[in-house]
């Protein structure tokens, strides 16, 4: 009489199986040295297999990492407010945009407009947290790319929600803010 003996793999797929004599430890050399060789054919394979996944993981990785990188270079450079005189230094490697410029209120060049900016992983948007300068606060908003020379900062707040455009510029103007002169 013969006990079939099969051994198992963590994922329970059978690799090997033994026939023993209940007599003795005489294994069927044949038998056994085609199992043997199917389960080191199999190691190989998974073997190999472990190595193909590691090479296309490390090369989705390397592609994940141009895209966020071509779209932080979209972000990037010098954006004019809509409708005020205020421009915007966009910096997404270093997750911020710094007012560069303020007309109204140049005390506040150098002032972080956008902090904790990272790409949110969907076409030309970001995440990060805008300055609502009517509520005196950093709130969270998304920031989206609408086309390669036009930007929406949206925020939300409870129910209601503001977006502000920006338009791209190559450079921000030079000079200082147009003076008013009173009436001599």
């Amino acid at each position: 009489m013969s006990v079939v003996l099969t051994l198992f793999r963590a994922a329970h797929l059978p690799l090997l199986t033994v026939s023993q004599r209940e007599t003795g430890d005489v294994l069927h050399n044949r038998k056994m040295r085609i199992m043997v060789n199917a389960a080191l054919n199999m190691n190989t394979i998974i073997a190999i297999t472990r190595k193909v996944m590691k090479d296309i993981g490390i090369t989705v990785l390397l592609c994940l990492t141009a895209q966020f990188v071509q779209a932080e270079d979209a972000l990037a450079g010098f954006w004019q407010h809509e409708s005020d005189p205020v421009w915007l230094a966009m910096r997404p490697d270093e997750g911020v945009a710094i007012m560069v410029r303020n007309d109204d209120r140049p005390d506040r060049v150098g002032f972080k407009v956008v902090t904790n900016l990272v790409a949110t992983g969907k076409a030309n948007q970001w995440s990060g947290r805008v300055f609502a300068a009517q509520l005196g606060e950093y709130r969270d908003a998304t920031i989206t790319l609408k086309t390669e020379d036009r930007m929406a900062f949206t925020v939300k707040v409870g129910f209601m929600r503001r977006t502000v455009e920006w338009q791209r510029v190559d450079a921000v103007p030079a000079g200082s803010p147009p003076q008013v002169n009173a009436a001599s």
